[in-house]
């Protein structure tokens, strides 16, 4: 997951898109779900995510991205179309290859509080500020350090446990 104000950098944002692109958005450390600031500006991702454009070149990836806007379509549901990613308003965390979802916010409390209850569902959390405190810079999802444990389990102590 990532959690934006709308006052981030545009190297903030092109670190985003490194987390949500690299391995087609299927990495259990990839960000496939959004929690934006209502009114938020969809055109602020116009260019950092542009450098993934090539991914529309990738046959597999292209099939779902014109698999799921086609789908969109037929169910006359809302979709943000970068042109290389869809953005969807969904409460789902998982999302498909090519889309994201995303949820509006108007209080980050209210943020913090389906973080914390959804915190057994989620790997990692990308943000920049204080919403989350202890959330992964932009661009770092992909680069855990060796004490980033997955799914906060100390693998050497927990084998030496056994």
């Amino acid at each position: 997951m990532a959690v934006l104000t709308g006052k981030e950098s545009m190297e903030e944002l092109s670190g985003l898109a490194d987390d949500i692109f690299i391995f087609f958005g299927k990495g259990c450390r990839n960000v496939s779900k959004l929690y934006l600031p209502e009114g938020y500006d969809f055109q602020l991702f116009m260019e950092p995510f542009s450098r993934y454009g090539h991914l529309s070149d990738h046959n597999k990836y292209r099939n779902n991205y014109d698999y799921y806007r086609t789908i969109y379509i037929i169910d006359k549901t809302d979709y943000i179309d970068l042109g290389n990613l869809l953005l969807i308003e969904s409460l789902n965390i998982p999302s498909r290859v090519s889309v994201v979802n995303f949820e509006y916010y108007n209080d980050p409390g209210v943020v913090k509080a389906i973080l914390r209850e959804k915190e057994e569902q989620v790997q990692c959390i990308v943000c920049q500020n204080e919403i989350v405190p202890a959330a992964i810079k932009p661009g770092k999802t992909q680069c855990p350090e060796l004490w980033d444990y997955a799914d906060g389990i100390d693998t050497m102590e927990f084998l030496l446990n056994l």
